[in-house]
């Protein structure tokens, strides 16, 4: 455990003004992260903010904070996503202590939003986290583990468009390909209420780590609690280690098909949680949208994200307990291009619920009927795709005639068309050249100063 009055002495190494890297000047402390400070900085050279972490290294560390720094960099430079902090710069500065310079963000993290709302409604809650199981489906893929999941690393950042959750701290994080081990021996790293199991065994972590620390923050946001309570420190990994998570259900969350989701997520093994982070994002999209909702916090459509090229099968619509029969969907076209398949619109209970599209209200047989009929067109994208393509042949055609009737027109008024002719058609006579133009141009030439130009071709031609 850290001194306090070590704290202290470290955060008075730097104050506002200090030159960070040669052209970073700390402006003022935004918060204390896992590893260290993190300052509001000003870019002397590009003349904008930015977010400066800071680690003070202590005595006796053997450099092992600075590798993690600079591990973090390199992690998050090799990450290219809208819902992944991005890295800007990496360095040291004059006392010996490595920095991370970040975009800088507005808003306010998930611990923050727990703190104040408690939890939120599960669409909300879904829809605000889906982004991050994309952007941890897209560390894990390119063989990176975060490692320390939770709300404080979800950043909840305001922009012109509305929210977009960011992923912090790949502080710990480290490549699933490397066998270097950055801690101690016996050391565990991350916040013991969401550590998988495998993580307080300190055994191997894997991908499967991240989705249950994923879970966990889902159930938290739902629940307002974790699904796991003990009142100190062990007795907390032993509770994540035995015993099973409470039910959504027992906390008052009436989503049984969500609780059945997340409870899979929870498995105690890795190998029975899902087999990733997208597939556990397919589903979640897949529960999202059977409630109605088509986009996550950012707008973006989920359909196009998670279920592309995927198909939605047995979701029960409603009305179905009146006595109809559940259909199968299919969302998007086939990996081959082949179109949606026909809905039989006779097995749908006729007070099945209608479908809003803005102000305006469908019955859900009228709205899958035009599905059924755009589908037989095909792929809607590629339909538009297709038009596209054919719009622009059309058009560069047309700039091809019109530039080419231009250059034969100027070609003409040089009179290198009829000197052509002359030359190349056994053409001997001005008159003959004249029809000879005639027929290039697609119009006789007539006029004083035309039969010149005429005259002095066929002269050119002949001599």
């Amino acid at each position: 455990m850290s001194d306090p009055r070590h704290d202290a002495l470290r955060r008075k190494r730097y104050e506002a003004d200090d030159l960070v890297g040669d052209k970073y000047v700390l402006v003022r402390p935004l918060g204390e992260g896992g590893m260290g400070t993190v300052w509001v900085a000003q870019d002397q050279v590009l003349d904008v903010h930015v977010a400066i972490k800071l680690v003070a290294l202590e005595a006796g560390d053997g450099g092992g904070q600075a590798r993690r720094m600079l591990e973090e960099a390199r992690t998050a430079a090799r990450l290219v996503h809208a819902a992944i902090v991005r890295i800007l710069d990496f360095g040291v500065t004059r006392l010996g202590d490595p920095y991370l310079a970040m975009e800088l963000l507005h808003g306010e993290d998930l611990a923050d939003l727990l703190a104040r709302e408690r939890c939120l409604p599960p669409l909300s809650a879904v829809s605000t986290l889906l982004p991050i199981a994309h952007a941890l489906a897209t560390a894990h893929e390119a063989g990176i583990i975060h490692r320390d999941v939770k709300p404080e690393n979800i950043f909840l950042a305001t922009t012109d468009v509305g929210i977009q959750p960011k992923l912090l701290d790949f502080g710990i994080a480290r490549f699933t390909d490397r066998v270097q081990r950055l801690t101690l021996e016996g050391a565990v790293l991350g916040t013991p209420d969401y550590l998988a199991p495998e993580q307080a065994r300190g055994q191997k972590v894997t991908p499967a780590a991240d989705l249950w620390s994923f879970c966990v923050v889902l159930y938290e946001l739902v629940a307002g609690v974790c699904p796991f309570q003990a009142p100190g420190y062990y007795e907390l990994l032993q509770a994540i280690v035995e015993n099973e998570p409470v039910s959504l259900a027992e906390r008052g969350v009436d989503e049984p098909e969500l609780w059945q989701i997340l409870e899979r997520g929870l498995s105690k093994q890795a190998p029975a949680r899902y087999p990733s982070l997208r597939d556990l994002g397919q589903r979640l999209a897949e529960w999202a949208l059977s409630r109605g909702l088509n986009e996550d916090v950012t707008g973006t459509s989920l359909r196009r994200t998670w279920l592309r090229e995927a198909d939605v099968a047995g979701h029960e619509l409603p009305g179905a307990a009146d006595g109809g029969t559940p259909i199968a969907v299919r969302v998007g076209a086939e990996a081959g291009g082949a179109a949606i398949p026909p809905v039989d619109l006779a097995r749908i209970p006729q007070s099945a619920a209608r479908v809003s599209f803005g102000d305006d209200e469908v019955p859900i047989h009228e709205a899958l009927a035009a599905l059924a009929a755009v589908s037989e067109l095909g792929d809607p994208d590629d339909l538009f795709a297709r038009v596209s393509r054919r719009r622009y042949r059309v058009v560069a055609a047309f700039l091809v005639a019109i530039v080419a009737l231009g250059a034969a027109l100027l070609l003409a008024e040089a009179g290198v068309l009829v000197g052509w002719a002359c030359s190349h058609g056994g053409v001997g006579s001005p008159a003959a050249g004249v029809r000879a133009l005639g027929r290039v141009t697609g119009g006789p030439r007539s006029g004083r100063d035309r039969a010149a130009t005429v005259a002095r071709a066929w002269q050119r031609a002949r001599g």
